[in-house]
């Protein structure tokens, strides 16, 4: 099974994480995976704040 951004389903992804967000704040997963999701939306101001967060909570991660 793909992951929801990857097949397609970007309002259920974008949705996923913001839920689990909304459980822990400083997940750096679901902050990459938000700035992917919005990034496929052609959100970039969106993109780039979930990005650089991600990048902030995890700074030797190159992916963000």
């Amino acid at each position: 099974m793909l992951p929801l951004g990857v097949n397609g389903q970007l309002s259920l992804a974008v949705q996923t994480h913001q839920k689990a967000l909304s459980l822990k704040p400083n997940n750096e997963i679901a902050h990459h995976n938000l700035a992917l999701a919005y990034e496929r939306r052609q959100d970039y101001d969106t993109s780039v704040q979930h990005a650089a967060i991600a990048s902030r909570l995890e700074p030797h991660n190159p992916h963000p």
